[in-house]
């Protein structure tokens, strides 16, 4: 993660290789669960109290949002 401003950070979340153009899933739930539990403790760490992202491997990634929703509840929820 590299912080740009005064609560302001940047965090590159690998959760693919490649992209399907939505023929196929190129997004790894394990690699989403992993990134956001990063990216929850650097937030916490940091005093950081939300975080914002577009939905993440469910476009041309492939992913299912919903599931992909509820890893990304499970991991922001203890973050309070």
């Amino acid at each position: 993660h590299t912080k740009v401003g005064d609560g302001i950070v940047i965090a590159n979340c690998i959760t693919q290789v490649g992209y399907s153009c939505k023929t196929a899933q190129s997004v790894d739930y394990v690699a989403v669960l992993i990134s956001l539990s990063d990216v929850a403790y650097y937030c916490k760490e940091d005093g950081i109290g939300t975080f914002g992202m577009p939905m993440i491997g469910a476009g041309l990634g492939g992913g299912d949002w919903q599931k992909i929703k509820k890893i990304v509840e499970g991991v922001a929820v203890p973050m309070i």
